[in-house]
């Protein structure tokens, strides 16, 4: 996050202005971990997803 704004805002606005920007991919590894908590049997495939979803976000 730190990298992919400006420096010039203040932390809250940083923040803001990441969030905007990466709500589709923040939604989609929000959605994929609830499902990873509701479900009662973890598979690798489905684990994968949400690592590489996690490490998509924690690039952006």
């Amino acid at each position: 996050m730190l990298k992919a704004t400006e420096a010039k805002g203040s932390p809250d606005d940083r923040l803001t202005d990441w969030l905007e920007s990466n709500k589709v991919r923040l939604a989609r590894a929000l959605d994929m971990l609830e499902e990873l908590k509701r479900d009662t049997k973890f598979d690798l495939a489905r684990l994968a997803v949400a690592n590489r979803q996690m490490r998509a976000l924690i690039t952006a």
